[in-house]
């Protein structure tokens, strides 16, 4: 999935910060958590440490921190140029935050490696670039709704 190796996007910043609301369902039965993922630190050489952390009933919780080159950073979607994203198959959409405020985001179909058809992901002008995601695997589905963000310094 896009977010769980997502970096910031286009202008990172030590500071980003992200949360989400989690949700996998599958046979009838949905375990809600939450997603967080802050960039945390950046080194001489222009990398960034980035913290990712899940909770649910089923993980209790996780965390981990990974070390992001610029290269890495400079390979992910662009949000603001969603001109380009739609040549993907992307199309102008909005997603609503807790506060009722709203995001224009561009919608991208998500496929997996066969190229069938698994979900959809909102890609906004936010801390690592996701307004919602949402995609199916294996009769699991996985939903991943941005509650709150900060943008770095």
């Amino acid at each position: 999935m896009l977010l769980l190796t997502a970096a910031s996007f286009a202008t990172p910043a030590v500071g980003d910060y992200s949360m989400f609301k989690l949700s996998i369902a599958q046979g009838g039965s949905t375990t809600p958590g939450t997603y967080e993922a802050s960039l945390i630190g950046k080194d001489n050489a222009g990398s960034y440490k980035m913290k990712r952390s899940s909770r649910s009933k089923a993980n209790n919780h996780r965390a981990k921190k990974k070390w992001l080159s610029q290269i890495d950073l400079s390979q992910m979607l662009n949000p603001r140029n969603f001109k380009g994203l739609q040549s993907y198959g992307g199309k102008d959409g909005s997603y609503e935050l807790p506060d009722h405020s709203k995001l224009p985001t561009c919608v991208l179909p998500s496929n997996d490696d066969a190229g069938k058809p698994t979900g959809e992901v909102h890609i906004a002008q936010v801390p690592f670039g996701i307004a919602k995601t949402s995609s199916m695997k294996s009769g699991r589905v996985l939903t991943l709704e941005l509650q709150t963000f900060v943008n770095g310094k």
